[in-house]
């Protein structure tokens, strides 16, 4: 398989995943505290 192939078959199965809900699922994610998100705030508005 050459590169153009394997770019073609990483954007179908990207396209899919992002379609059918699995990516961006929980495991993609990062979450923060509300206090950490109230300081980034009152830090920098």
């Amino acid at each position: 398989m050459n590169f153009g192939e394997v770019m073609i078959e990483t954007f179908k199965t990207y396209k899919e995943e992002v379609l059918s809900g699995v990516f961006l699922g929980e495991k993609h994610s990062y979450k923060m505290s509300e206090e950490v998100l109230e300081a980034i705030v009152k830090e920098f508005g």
